[in-house]
Protein backbone atom coordinates (compact mmCIF):
# COMPACT_ATOMS: atom_id res chain seq x y z
CA UNK A 1 0.00 0.00 0.00
CA UNK A 2 0.95 3.64 -0.50
CA UNK A 3 0.50 5.62 2.71
CA UNK A 4 0.71 9.42 3.00
CA UNK A 5 0.96 11.18 6.36
CA UNK A 6 -0.30 14.79 6.18
CA UNK A 7 0.98 16.37 9.38
CA UNK A 8 2.10 19.75 10.76
CA UNK A 9 5.62 18.35 11.18
CA UNK A 10 7.38 14.98 11.11
CA UNK A 11 7.49 14.42 14.86
CA UNK A 12 9.89 11.82 16.23
CA UNK A 13 6.91 9.89 17.65
CA UNK A 14 6.08 8.88 14.06
CA UNK A 15 9.49 7.47 13.19
CA UNK A 16 8.90 3.97 14.55
CA UNK A 17 5.45 3.79 12.94
CA UNK A 18 6.98 4.70 9.59
CA UNK A 19 9.78 2.16 10.03
CA UNK A 20 7.36 -0.69 10.77
CA UNK A 21 5.17 0.22 7.80
CA UNK A 22 8.21 0.30 5.51
CA UNK A 23 9.45 -3.03 6.89
CA UNK A 24 6.07 -4.54 6.02
CA UNK A 25 6.47 -3.56 2.38
CA UNK A 26 4.46 -0.33 2.23
CA UNK A 27 5.50 2.91 0.54
CA UNK A 28 5.35 5.77 3.02
CA UNK A 29 5.33 9.50 2.29
CA UNK A 30 5.32 12.32 4.85
CA UNK A 31 3.96 15.75 3.89
CA UNK A 32 4.49 18.45 6.51
CA UNK A 33 3.99 22.19 6.96
CA UNK A 34 7.13 22.91 9.01
CA UNK A 35 10.45 21.27 9.78
CA UNK A 36 11.52 20.83 13.42
CA UNK A 37 15.06 21.20 14.73
CA UNK A 38 15.26 17.78 16.38
CA UNK A 39 13.50 15.59 13.82
CA UNK A 40 14.95 12.29 12.63
CA UNK A 41 14.95 11.95 8.84
CA UNK A 42 17.07 8.80 8.69
CA UNK A 43 14.31 6.61 7.29
CA UNK A 44 12.07 9.06 5.42
CA UNK A 45 12.74 12.61 4.31
CA UNK A 46 9.52 14.60 4.73
CA UNK A 47 8.26 16.86 1.97
CA UNK A 48 7.75 20.35 3.38
CA UNK A 49 4.82 21.58 1.31
CA UNK A 50 4.95 25.14 0.05
CA UNK A 51 2.26 27.29 1.66
CA UNK A 52 -0.20 29.02 -0.63
CA UNK A 53 -0.23 32.80 -1.00
CA UNK A 54 -3.71 32.87 0.52
CA UNK A 55 -2.51 30.94 3.57
CA UNK A 56 0.51 33.20 3.98
CA UNK A 57 -1.70 36.30 3.77
CA UNK A 58 -4.17 34.92 6.33
CA UNK A 59 -1.38 34.17 8.79
CA UNK A 60 0.18 37.59 8.23
CA UNK A 61 -3.03 39.34 9.26
CA UNK A 62 -4.52 36.90 11.77
CA UNK A 63 -1.52 34.94 13.03
CA UNK A 64 -0.44 31.37 12.45
CA UNK A 65 -3.23 30.02 14.65
CA UNK A 66 -0.94 28.22 17.08
CA UNK A 67 1.92 25.77 17.10
CA UNK A 68 3.28 24.55 13.75
CA UNK A 69 1.25 27.01 11.67
CA UNK A 70 -2.26 25.70 12.31
CA UNK A 71 -3.64 27.99 9.56
CA UNK A 72 -1.03 26.89 7.04
CA UNK A 73 -2.07 25.03 3.87
CA UNK A 74 -0.67 24.55 0.35
CA UNK A 75 -2.06 25.77 -2.96
CA UNK A 76 -5.17 23.66 -3.56
CA UNK A 77 -4.76 22.62 -7.19
CA UNK A 78 -1.02 21.99 -6.94
CA UNK A 79 -1.41 19.81 -3.87
CA UNK A 80 -4.39 17.99 -5.37
CA UNK A 81 -2.23 17.09 -8.36
CA UNK A 82 0.55 15.88 -6.05
CA UNK A 83 -1.85 13.52 -4.29
CA UNK A 84 -3.22 12.26 -7.59
CA UNK A 85 0.29 11.56 -8.85
CA UNK A 86 1.06 9.51 -5.74
CA UNK A 87 -2.39 7.88 -5.77
CA UNK A 88 -2.18 6.75 -2.11
CA UNK A 89 -4.22 3.89 -0.74
CA UNK A 90 -4.32 5.54 2.69
CA UNK A 91 -4.06 9.18 3.76
CA UNK A 92 -3.48 9.87 7.45
CA UNK A 93 -4.31 13.43 8.56
CA UNK A 94 -3.33 14.98 11.89
CA UNK A 95 -6.56 16.07 13.57
CA UNK A 96 -9.52 17.92 12.10
CA UNK A 97 -8.84 21.47 13.28
CA UNK A 98 -5.73 22.16 11.21
CA UNK A 99 -6.38 23.88 7.91
CA UNK A 100 -3.99 21.54 6.09
CA UNK A 101 -5.94 18.54 7.44
CA UNK A 102 -9.28 20.09 6.47
CA UNK A 103 -8.02 20.69 2.93
CA UNK A 104 -6.78 17.10 2.60
CA UNK A 105 -10.05 15.71 3.97
CA UNK A 106 -12.06 17.49 1.29
CA UNK A 107 -9.57 16.63 -1.45
CA UNK A 108 -9.95 12.97 -0.45
CA UNK A 109 -13.56 13.10 -1.62
CA UNK A 110 -12.24 13.17 -5.18
CA UNK A 111 -9.75 10.36 -4.57
CA UNK A 112 -10.09 6.64 -3.93
CA UNK A 113 -7.82 6.90 -0.86
CA UNK A 114 -9.01 5.68 2.52
CA UNK A 115 -8.82 8.28 5.26
CA UNK A 116 -7.51 7.88 8.80
CA UNK A 117 -7.70 10.79 11.24
CA UNK A 118 -4.91 10.73 13.81
CA UNK A 119 -5.05 12.77 17.00
CA UNK A 120 -3.68 12.56 20.52
CA UNK A 121 -6.91 12.34 22.46
CA UNK A 122 -7.65 9.68 25.05
CA UNK A 123 -9.83 6.88 23.71
CA UNK A 124 -11.44 6.09 27.06
CA UNK A 125 -12.77 9.38 28.43
CA UNK A 126 -16.03 11.22 28.89
CA UNK A 127 -17.62 12.18 25.58
CA UNK A 128 -20.46 14.65 25.54
CA UNK A 129 -23.49 13.83 23.41
CA UNK A 130 -22.62 16.69 21.04
CA UNK A 131 -19.00 15.60 20.64
CA UNK A 132 -20.04 12.00 20.03
CA UNK A 133 -22.46 13.07 17.32
CA UNK A 134 -19.91 15.44 15.71
CA UNK A 135 -17.14 12.83 15.67
CA UNK A 136 -19.45 10.17 14.23
CA UNK A 137 -20.71 12.59 11.57
CA UNK A 138 -17.17 13.49 10.45
CA UNK A 139 -16.13 9.84 10.23
CA UNK A 140 -19.25 8.87 8.30
CA UNK A 141 -19.03 11.83 5.91
CA UNK A 142 -15.44 11.05 4.93
CA UNK A 143 -15.81 7.25 5.30
CA UNK A 144 -12.89 7.48 7.72
CA UNK A 145 -11.62 5.95 10.93
CA UNK A 146 -9.91 7.68 13.86
CA UNK A 147 -6.78 6.49 15.66
CA UNK A 148 -5.14 7.68 18.87
CA UNK A 149 -2.04 6.47 20.76
CA UNK A 150 -3.55 7.43 24.14
CA UNK A 151 -5.62 4.76 25.87
CA UNK A 152 -7.22 6.66 28.76
CA UNK A 153 -9.01 5.18 31.77
CA UNK A 154 -10.76 2.05 30.52
CA UNK A 155 -11.90 1.22 34.06
CA UNK A 156 -13.82 4.48 34.35
CA UNK A 157 -15.12 5.01 30.80
CA UNK A 158 -16.23 2.49 28.18
CA UNK A 159 -18.27 4.50 25.70
CA UNK A 160 -16.43 6.04 22.76
CA UNK A 161 -17.51 6.81 19.17
CA UNK A 162 -17.61 3.99 16.63
CA UNK A 163 -14.66 3.75 14.25
CA UNK A 164 -12.22 5.04 16.86
CA UNK A 165 -9.20 2.83 17.58
CA UNK A 166 -6.22 2.70 19.93
CA UNK A 167 -2.94 2.38 18.01
CA UNK A 168 0.03 2.56 20.41
CA UNK A 169 3.18 4.61 20.20
CA UNK A 170 6.26 2.56 19.45
CA UNK A 171 10.00 2.96 19.85
CA UNK A 172 12.37 0.66 18.03
CA UNK A 173 15.85 0.40 19.49
CA UNK A 174 18.18 -2.25 20.86
CA UNK A 175 16.92 -3.08 24.34
CA UNK A 176 19.83 -2.20 26.58
CA UNK A 177 20.42 -4.02 29.84
CA UNK A 178 19.45 -1.80 32.79
CA UNK A 179 22.42 -0.76 34.90
CA UNK A 180 21.54 -2.42 38.20
CA UNK A 181 24.95 -1.66 39.71
CA UNK A 182 24.91 2.11 39.32
CA UNK A 183 25.95 3.77 42.58
CA UNK A 184 24.26 7.07 41.78
CA UNK A 185 20.85 8.15 40.62
CA UNK A 186 21.11 9.78 37.20
CA UNK A 187 17.96 11.66 36.26
CA UNK A 188 17.01 12.65 32.74
CA UNK A 189 14.27 14.87 31.38
CA UNK A 190 13.60 15.69 27.71
CA UNK A 191 11.48 18.52 26.35
CA UNK A 192 11.52 21.94 24.75
CA UNK A 193 12.69 24.73 27.02
CA UNK A 194 9.21 26.14 27.58
CA UNK A 195 7.62 27.14 30.89
CA UNK A 196 4.99 24.38 30.61
CA UNK A 197 7.71 21.72 30.83
CA UNK A 198 8.34 22.82 34.45
CA UNK A 199 12.12 22.46 34.21
CA UNK A 200 12.52 25.04 36.97
CA UNK A 201 10.27 23.06 39.30
CA UNK A 202 12.38 19.98 38.66
CA UNK A 203 15.57 21.93 39.35
CA UNK A 204 14.12 23.25 42.61
CA UNK A 205 13.11 19.75 43.70
CA UNK A 206 16.52 18.45 42.70
CA UNK A 207 18.23 21.20 44.69
CA UNK A 208 16.10 20.50 47.77
CA UNK A 209 16.99 16.81 47.66
CA UNK A 210 20.67 17.58 47.19
CA UNK A 211 20.59 19.93 50.20
CA UNK A 212 19.06 17.12 52.27
CA UNK A 213 22.02 14.89 51.47
CA UNK A 214 20.77 12.93 48.45
CA UNK A 215 23.51 12.58 45.83
CA UNK A 216 22.10 12.66 42.28
CA UNK A 217 22.85 13.90 38.79
CA UNK A 218 20.44 15.52 36.36
CA UNK A 219 20.51 16.00 32.60
CA UNK A 220 18.00 18.32 30.94
CA UNK A 221 17.85 17.86 27.18
CA UNK A 222 15.65 20.09 25.06
CA UNK A 223 15.10 22.24 22.01
CA UNK A 224 16.10 25.91 21.87
CA UNK A 225 14.61 27.51 18.77
CA UNK A 226 12.52 30.49 19.93
CA UNK A 227 12.99 33.58 22.08
CA UNK A 228 10.97 31.92 24.84
CA UNK A 229 13.22 28.85 24.73
CA UNK A 230 16.34 31.02 25.02
CA UNK A 231 14.90 32.97 27.95
CA UNK A 232 13.98 29.82 29.90
CA UNK A 233 17.31 28.19 29.09
CA UNK A 234 19.16 31.22 30.46
CA UNK A 235 17.07 31.22 33.65
CA UNK A 236 17.84 27.55 34.24
CA UNK A 237 21.55 28.15 33.70
CA UNK A 238 21.45 31.01 36.19
CA UNK A 239 19.71 28.83 38.81
CA UNK A 240 22.29 26.06 38.36
CA UNK A 241 25.20 28.46 38.83
CA UNK A 242 23.65 30.34 41.76
CA UNK A 243 23.04 27.09 43.64
CA UNK A 244 26.45 25.56 42.86
CA UNK A 245 24.94 22.70 40.88
CA UNK A 246 27.22 22.88 37.83
CA UNK A 247 28.94 19.60 38.74
CA UNK A 248 25.63 17.80 39.07
CA UNK A 249 23.37 19.33 36.40
CA UNK A 250 23.92 19.31 32.65
CA UNK A 251 21.80 21.39 30.25
CA UNK A 252 21.83 20.19 26.64
CA UNK A 253 20.20 22.01 23.73
CA UNK A 254 19.20 20.85 20.25
CA UNK A 255 20.60 17.34 20.53
CA UNK A 256 19.93 15.49 17.23
CA UNK A 257 17.37 12.76 17.76
CA UNK A 258 19.70 10.24 16.12
CA UNK A 259 22.12 10.77 19.04
CA UNK A 260 19.59 10.47 21.85
CA UNK A 261 20.30 6.77 22.47
CA UNK A 262 23.56 7.76 24.12
CA UNK A 263 21.79 10.24 26.41
CA UNK A 264 19.23 7.66 27.51
CA UNK A 265 21.86 4.98 28.09
CA UNK A 266 23.73 7.25 30.52
CA UNK A 267 20.66 7.72 32.77
CA UNK A 268 18.64 5.43 35.01
CA UNK A 269 15.52 7.43 35.93
CA UNK A 270 13.37 9.52 33.60
CA UNK A 271 11.42 12.45 35.07
CA UNK A 272 8.87 14.48 33.13
CA UNK A 273 7.48 17.29 35.34
CA UNK A 274 5.54 18.96 32.49
CA UNK A 275 1.97 20.17 32.93
CA UNK A 276 -0.81 19.44 30.42
CA UNK A 277 1.56 17.38 28.31
CA UNK A 278 -0.66 15.96 25.55
CA UNK A 279 1.49 12.96 24.59
CA UNK A 280 5.14 12.91 25.58
CA UNK A 281 7.01 10.53 23.30
CA UNK A 282 10.11 10.86 25.48
CA UNK A 283 8.33 8.64 28.02
CA UNK A 284 8.06 5.89 25.40
CA UNK A 285 11.74 6.30 24.55
CA UNK A 286 12.74 6.12 28.21
CA UNK A 287 10.71 2.97 28.86
CA UNK A 288 12.21 1.38 25.73
CA UNK A 289 15.66 2.01 27.19
CA UNK A 290 14.76 0.20 30.42
CA UNK A 291 14.22 3.30 32.54
CA UNK A 292 11.43 3.73 35.10
CA UNK A 293 9.43 6.93 34.61
CA UNK A 294 8.07 9.66 36.86
CA UNK A 295 5.51 11.97 35.25
CA UNK A 296 2.68 14.28 36.27
CA UNK A 297 -0.99 13.37 36.48
CA UNK A 298 -1.74 15.63 33.49
CA UNK A 299 0.54 13.77 31.08
CA UNK A 300 -1.23 11.99 28.22
CA UNK A 301 1.24 9.12 28.01
CA UNK A 302 0.97 8.32 31.72
CA UNK A 303 -1.08 5.32 30.57
CA UNK A 304 2.12 3.71 29.29
CA UNK A 305 3.64 3.80 32.79
CA UNK A 306 2.64 0.54 34.48
CA UNK A 307 2.29 0.10 38.23
CA UNK A 308 5.79 -1.38 38.50
CA UNK A 309 7.44 0.83 35.87
CA UNK A 310 7.19 4.27 37.45
CA UNK A 311 5.22 6.77 39.48
CA UNK A 312 2.60 9.43 38.73
CA UNK A 313 2.73 12.58 40.88
CA UNK A 314 0.12 15.32 41.30
CA UNK A 315 0.56 17.94 38.60
CA UNK A 316 2.54 21.03 39.71
CA UNK A 317 3.18 19.57 43.18
CA UNK A 318 6.86 20.02 43.97
CA UNK A 319 6.50 18.08 47.23
CA UNK A 320 5.04 15.05 45.45
CA UNK A 321 7.71 15.31 42.77
CA UNK A 322 10.42 15.33 45.45
CA UNK A 323 8.95 12.34 47.28
CA UNK A 324 8.60 10.39 44.02
CA UNK A 325 12.26 10.96 43.14
CA UNK A 326 13.31 10.13 46.70
CA UNK A 327 11.69 6.71 46.46
CA UNK A 328 14.16 5.84 43.72
CA UNK A 329 17.12 6.55 45.98
CA UNK A 330 16.24 3.23 47.57
CA UNK A 331 18.31 0.81 45.49
CA UNK A 332 15.96 -2.16 46.07
CA UNK A 333 12.92 -0.23 44.80
CA UNK A 334 14.97 1.19 41.93
CA UNK A 335 16.32 -2.19 40.78
CA UNK A 336 12.91 -3.86 40.95
CA UNK A 337 11.46 -1.12 38.77
CA UNK A 338 14.26 -1.43 36.24
CA UNK A 339 13.68 -5.17 36.00
CA UNK A 340 9.93 -4.63 35.61
CA UNK A 341 10.52 -2.18 32.76
CA UNK A 342 12.93 -4.55 31.04
CA UNK A 343 10.49 -7.46 31.33
CA UNK A 344 7.67 -5.32 29.93
CA UNK A 345 9.79 -4.25 26.96
CA UNK A 346 10.93 -7.79 26.25
CA UNK A 347 7.28 -8.77 25.91
CA UNK A 348 6.01 -5.73 24.01
CA UNK A 349 9.05 -4.28 22.27
CA UNK A 350 8.36 -5.47 18.72
CA UNK A 351 6.36 -3.58 16.14
CA UNK A 352 3.89 -6.44 15.63
CA UNK A 353 1.38 -5.12 18.17
CA UNK A 354 1.36 -1.70 16.51
CA UNK A 355 1.07 -3.16 13.02
CA UNK A 356 -1.86 -5.45 13.84
CA UNK A 357 -3.73 -2.63 15.56
CA UNK A 358 -2.99 -0.34 12.60
CA UNK A 359 -4.42 -2.89 10.16
CA UNK A 360 -7.53 -3.34 12.29
CA UNK A 361 -8.08 0.43 12.20
CA UNK A 362 -8.11 0.69 8.39
CA UNK A 363 -11.40 1.90 6.92
CA UNK A 364 -13.30 -1.00 5.39
CA UNK A 365 -14.17 0.97 2.28
CA UNK A 366 -14.04 4.38 0.65
CA UNK A 367 -17.25 5.68 -0.88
Amino acid sequence: MKIVFCVPRYHTNMSAWVEVLLNNGHDVYVHAIVRGNTENHTIVEPLIVRLSKVSTMIMRFFGSGGANKLRGFPEIFAYSKLLKDIDPDIIIVRGVNRWFSILVLFLSIFQSSKIIIYSQTELYKKYSYARNILTTSILNFFSATWITPLLGDCNKYNNYPDKMFYVPFLYLSPHLEPDLNSRSLRLLTVGKYTARKNHMMLLMAFNNLMCSGTLMYLTICGEVSTAEHKKNFSELLYFVRENNLSKFVKLISNQPHSEMNKIYSQSNLFVLPASSEPASYAIIEALAHGMPVICSSSCGTKWYVGDNCGLIFKDKSISELESSIKRYTNSIFHNKSLLAVKKSNDLNGSGEDFYQKFLSALPSRKC
